[in-house]
């Protein structure tokens, strides 16, 4: 039993692209992409780049800067901006508390200097002389005030700087 095998199919060098049957292919090492991949890739772009441009903005948007008091006054860099945010300790004697407004003096441990602080709304039941703080808002140059929209302190911890077995009996 023989079998025959058919010949492999060949184009011959007189056809052309127009002849029906005929196949043309780019020269190797260049690919046309299909118009089907050419949308995609369009779409694809198109929607990494709404992607960005929306992760961008919501970022500037909600984005603080953390300043220190010499930063804060001086008008630099961060605290050119209109929100910052700014950490210190409250100085003692140094709060006045009218009606639901409040003023007090931010102090900065690394450089000593003090900025003043008004507050108007909810005041943490921590809040005091010596306590540190974190405040959110901006710098009104003219009249040297932090004007603050939010106020944290944050709490001291009552196991800071004992023996482990001192921390373990008071729990």
């Amino acid at each position: 039993m023989t079998t025959e095998q058919a010949p492999p199919l060949t184009i011959s060098p007189q056809r052309t692209a127009g002849d029906p049957g005929a196949s043309v292919e780019p020269p190797a090492g260049r690919w046309r992409p299909s118009s089907a991949a050419a949308k995609l890739l369009v779409c694809g772009v198109l929607i990494a780049s709404a992607l960005v441009y929306l992760v961008s903005t919501a970022m500037s948007t909600t984005m603080v800067y953390y300043v220190t008091a010499p930063e804060l006054k001086s008008g630099t860099g961060a605290a050119a901006r209109d929100q910052v945010r700014l950490a210190g300790w409250v100085v003692g004697p140094s709060v006045e508390r009218q009606g639901n407004s409040l003023r007090f003096a931010v102090t900065d441990l690394m450089s000593g200097e003090q900025v003043q602080v008004t507050y108007k709304g909810v005041v943490p039941d921590i809040f005091g002389d010596g306590i540190e703080v974190i405040v959110d808002g901006r710098y009104a140059r003219e009249r040297e005030v932090f004007e603050a929209t939010t106020l944290l302190a944050k709490c001291p911890s009552k196991f800071e700087g004992q023996e482990p077995a001192a921390a373990a009996a008071q729990s």
